[in-house]
């Protein structure tokens, strides 16, 4: 019994030893669609970034958000020192996931939802870019009804597209 419990211990220690790489997620939108100002648009930008971070974690991973950060600039779509980027060094990150939300006109002209999600995926300490791309809304399987659904499903495909290259 003795032998077991030490077994297991050493086991649980020498995983606990592993280092977990802490992930930093960055979304901003694009355009002159300040996140911050326009509430109807917080739930489909929440979705994303919980299918991004669910699929973090259940990898390993240490994540953390930036928090709602200010419109991208227009051109080019990433600045090379952008704000989240500043924030991963100060906070410890080891990698950065930033996100660009691009908005398209809803069912009704006042409503804007999800059109595509742009992203980078960079080594903070080198500032190596390991992935970019974009993954448009109209990919994710009809079975997802509410935009809330659709927004954690681009999140989870696009955590598995940058984890794919760990």
């Amino acid at each position: 019994m003795n032998k077991m419990l030490a077994v297991l211990f050493m086991v649980f220690a020498a995983a606990a030893c592993l280092p977990a790489e802490t992930v930093m997620v960055s979304i901003q939108t694009e355009g002159d669609v300040p996140l911050a100002e326009n509430k109807a648009l917080l739930p489909e930008a929440f979705a994303i970034e919980d299918g991004i971070m669910n699929e973090f974690f259940d990898e390993g991973h240490i994540v953390f958000n930036a928090g709602i950060l200010a419109p991208a600039p227009p051109e080019p779509p990433f600045k090379a020192e952008s704000a989240g980027m500043r924030l991963a060094k100060s906070g410890g990150a080891s990698l950065l996931l930033e996100i660009i939300i691009r908005w398209a006109s809803g069912p009704s002209d006042d409503q804007l939802t999800v059109e595509s999600v742009y992203f980078r995926f960079i080594q903070v300490l080198s500032g190596n870019i390991l992935a970019d791309g974009a993954l448009a809304a109209d990919t994710i399987s009809p079975e997802f009804k509410s935009a809330q659904e659709i927004g954690f499903e681009m999140g989870k495909n696009l955590a598995r597209l940058a984890l794919s290259v760990l």
